[in-house]
């Protein structure tokens, strides 16, 4: 279901994406920042997994009904 942005959408569009700029340059001109950062994506992405495999363990489980 893709629709035409409006004139208005995509001016908030990008003035979103600006905003995600300008941050992505402040965090990556912040060392210690950054390695935190990317210490806490390492936990997300951890965190994800264990849902990933509890998910796939979950699918392959037999009802017994």
């Amino acid at each position: 279901m893709n629709r035409k942005m409006t004139a208005e959408e995509k001016k908030w569009q990008a003035q979103d994406d600006a905003n995600i700029l300008a941050r992505y340059q402040e965090l990556i001109s912040d060392k210690t920042r950054l390695s935190a950062a990317k210490k806490e994506a390492k936990n997300q992405a951890q965190e994800l997994n264990k849902r990933v495999n509890a998910l796939n363990k979950a699918s392959k489980t037999k009802n017994t009904k």
